[in-house]
């Protein structure tokens, strides 16, 4: 099968004939091995066409070919919640609103797992019926479809800006962190059932992990989001149960990406590198030099050598990347506001906002 056989495979998949996709696409799958618009076109006519466990291995796939795609990421999304794995689904959500803070399915399956109380709507939402709402939307099928919507796009006009009006009247109106409150913790299942992993570094209490929680929620309501992202963090990488890993991860959805004039409480470099899974996401504002820059296409690559800003202490060295324009050069002194991305052994920072020094 040539790359036009693929396009008209792609035909196919716009008319939403997904069954005829899988149909010619699967028998293929060691010739496409590299190939993303395969894999793609394979997985979402698996998620559609209600074969999850197919769709989940071919999204991953290209995923891995093509990693960060956010239609990927929502469609692997909605497999962790038919699996039942809120806290999977949640992960990603938190990923592509950090690449993209105006994706609306991720803000709506954020949203919704906010409004999750009891048990019976948590089951709910497995429903195939409800798990559709938080699919990626497909492209546009041809022909009269657009017409259609353009006609509904001028009679709704007026009707849209009132509505757009009564949206940022309630949104200036109301706290933004009142759901906050709702989100506690039962008595029961607060520690894993199974023994800890390489993953949970803390082995805490079922008091610990209480406090914990209570106190990421009191910094959430004051605006002491570093803070709280760390107690977050510390529950995460814990012998917490699921149940409390999901609602610890509903509060952290709760934090906002400051800049030079709202970050608060910076953490120090060498407590970040003495311990770095703890301080994943959070923000930091380090001062240092620049070397090794490297301006791509759509980045700014460099190694900031921190605390070197006046060539007197290094404390280290960290890779930092940039999504925006900025005029920088080696050897530059600059302040950095970024947040963290770290493993269990490296750190790095994705820049948010930078200042240059004075030489």
């Amino acid at each position: 099968m040539s790359s036009m056989s693929l396009k008209r495979v792609y035909k196919l998949f716009r008319a939403r004939k997904f069954t005829e996709v899988i149909h010619i696409l699967e028998p293929q799958i060691f010739r496409y091995r590299e190939s993303y618009t395969f894999y793609y076109l394979l997985g979402f006519s698996c998620l559609y066409s209600g074969d999850f466990g197919g769709a989940y291995s071919y999204l991953e796939r290209a995923d891995q070919i093509k990693h960060g795609n956010s239609q990927i990421q929502l469609g692997l999304a909605a497999v962790h919640l038919k699996k039942g794995d809120l806290e999977g689904a949640l992960k990603i959500w938190l990923r592509v609103l950090d690449s993209n803070p105006k994706n609306r399915i991720a803000k709506k399956g954020i949203e919704f797992s906010r409004k999750i109380i009891s048990k019976q709507e948590k089951e709910e939402i497995f429903e195939i019926s409800n798990i559709k709402r938080f699919y990626p939307k497909l492209p546009r099928r041809n022909g009269w479809i657009i017409i259609v919507g353009l006609l509904v796009i001028a009679v709704a006009g007026s009707y849209s800006l009132y509505q757009l009006y009564l949206k940022e009247y309630y949104k200036h109106s109301r706290s933004g962190r009142n759901d906050i409150e709702t989100i506690e913790l039962n008595n029961d299942n607060l520690l894993a059932k199974n023994k800890n992993t390489v993953k949970d570094i803390y082995e805490l209490t079922e008091k610990e992990i209480k406090q914990h929680f209570e106190n990421a929620k009191r910094y959430l309501l004051k605006y002491r989001d570093n803070m709280a992202n760390l107690e977050i963090n510390r529950i995460l990488l814990s012998n917490a149960s699921v149940y409390v890993k999901e609602r610890a991860l509903l509060l952290k959805t709760f934090i906002k990406k400051p800049d030079f004039s709202t970050v608060r409480d910076s953490f120090k470099y060498s407590d970040v590198k003495n311990n770095p899974p703890l301080y994943n996401g959070c923000f930091v504002v380090w001062k240092g030099k620049i070397a090794n820059i490297k301006i791509n296409k759509n980045s700014i690559n460099f190694d900031l050598l921190v605390g070197y800003e006046k060539e007197k202490e290094l404390k280290g060295i960290v890779p930092v990347s940039l999504d925006f324009s900025v005029i920088l050069n080696n050897g530059d002194p600059i302040e950095l506001l970024g947040k963290i991305v770290s493993d269990y052994k490296k750190i790095s920072v994705r820049g948010i906002s930078v200042h240059k020094l004075e030489p």
